[in-house]
């Protein structure tokens, strides 16, 4: 199982942050699990796609996190379970987003937690004074996946 790492800002964080909040950042992260053949993720709900074909890129990392010896029967039952939970009214960019996600259903595939740094640092970087001066332009960004356009998620 591959934890697939993506930059949502393709590039921008790293070469605008320091200018425009005054802290660096390199990324900011969007997270999946390649696991069964295919790509899982919450972005308009929960979605599987063909790997590496989501609308977030390509992967700037590609992280092995292990085994599962769950069958696909069994997590495409779990996530039908999660199904209300991961809904796109529901995201919140700080509180509930795909990192979120990705950490709560690679710990029930394998057992082991993710590490914290991808669910938590959208509320890292906001928490800090500096982070509050970007939270408007992540707002943006979460409007668009709370309302995505028709046909984005199949």
């Amino acid at each position: 199982m591959t934890l697939l790492v993506y930059d949502i800002t393709m590039g921008m964080a790293r070469g605008m942050s320091m200018m425009l909040i005054g802290q660096q950042i390199d990324l900011v992260y969007h997270t999946s699990l390649m696991v069964y053949g295919r790509e899982y993720f919450f972005g308009g709900g929960i979605c599987n796609m063909h790997p590496k074909s989501t609308p977030y890129g390509k992967p700037v990392e590609e992280i092995h996190i292990g085994e599962t010896e769950i069958p696909r029967e069994v997590f495409e039952d779990y996530l039908k379970d999660l199904d209300h939970k991961y809904t796109p009214d529901k995201y919140d960019l700080i509180n509930h987003n795909c990192n979120m996600f990705t950490a709560e259903a690679a710990e029930f595939l394998t057992g082991n937690p993710l590490d914290k740094k991808y669910a938590g640092q959208a509320k890292e970087l906001l928490d800090s004074p500096a982070g509050q001066m970007f939270k408007p332009f992540l707002m943006q960004m979460q409007q668009g996946i709370q309302n995505p356009p028709p046909g984005m998620y199949q």
